[in-house]
């Protein structure tokens, strides 16, 4: 009885990742894509033409930065919208009335969403291999599909636990705006204008944790590795293994998530 219900369950499992890529087909996903493409060429361009020295190092920082700041964009809206209509839609309670189980639900549309993020990183990073050196490009588009399969994770996560875009995307967009911005955070709280008091001591003490346990988006995909090179493989590699471990994490609370939720 078990193999017959796991044979029928395996068309199910099969089409939950190709439904998720369907939907960025259908969407219109890719155009999106292809426009924030264009207009990051066209800004990187303009920066360039109003620098007075090093325009070829600035194009090339400016193009990867609006690069990787639309994918993110674009894959967390696509994963968080995706998740609320199917919420809405009642398109889980569907999946979840054949014989399959809310693990595998979940696992098969973070696959979906995950080949489309990466195959997005891969598309954006081609046009960089004119402007900087092959092998400093190849290192920035494997960070940049940790990066983007990460933040799927992220919105995913936020998506099918709060089943309405604004609160999904706003804690999706302060989680990643808070992962870049925590060694500025750092860097102020341990500054020489920070106070020698137990307030301050205590708000040094949280960023620290804070450090620890956020992802460190901050330390992957910079756009200096294209101009100066990427010299640093084993701390890089080390760095993009933590955020996969990250993004580990968040599917499995995800998952932990939807098993405790009354569908």
């Amino acid at each position: 009885m078990s193999f017959k219900v796991a044979m029928s369950s395996l068309p199910t499992i099969g089409g939950l990742p190709r439904q998720s890529l369907l939907e960025v087909r259908r969407g219109g996903v890719i155009w999106l894509a292809i426009c924030a493409l264009f207009l990051a060429a066209l800004v990187s361009q303009f920066s360039s033409s109003i620098s007075l020295s090093e325009a070829s190092q600035l194009r090339t920082g400016v193009f990867a930065s609006l690069l990787r700041l639309a994918s993110i964009f674009i894959v967390s809206g696509h994963v968080i919208t995706s998740a609320v209509r199917e919420h809405n839609d009642k398109v889980v309670e569907l999946y979840l009335a054949q014989p399959i189980s809310r693990a595998t639900y979940y696992f098969g549309r973070f696959t979906g969403h995950a080949i489309f993020s990466a195959l997005l990183a891969l598309a954006y990073s081609a046009p960089l291999y004119l402007l900087a050196a092959p092998q400093d490009v190849a290192v920035w588009t494997a960070s940049l599909v940790v990066e983007n399969i990460a933040a799927t994770s992220a919105a995913l996560f936020f998506g099918m636990a709060f089943t309405q875009v604004l609160p999904a995307f706003a804690s999706s967009a302060g989680l990643y705006v808070l992962g870049r911005s925590i060694s500025t955070i750092q860097s102020f709280a341990h500054g020489p204008l920070s106070e020698d008091t137990l307030a301050s001591q205590m708000t040094s003490l949280c960023v620290d944790a804070a450090a620890v346990i956020l992802p460190r988006f901050d330390l992957v995909t910079r756009s200096e590795w294209l101009i100066y090179g990427a010299n640093d493989l084993s701390g890089i590699a080390w760095v993009c293994g933590g955020l996969a471990l990250y993004s580990v994490l968040l599917n499995i609370a995800g998952t932990f998530d939807l098993y405790r939720r009354n569908l």
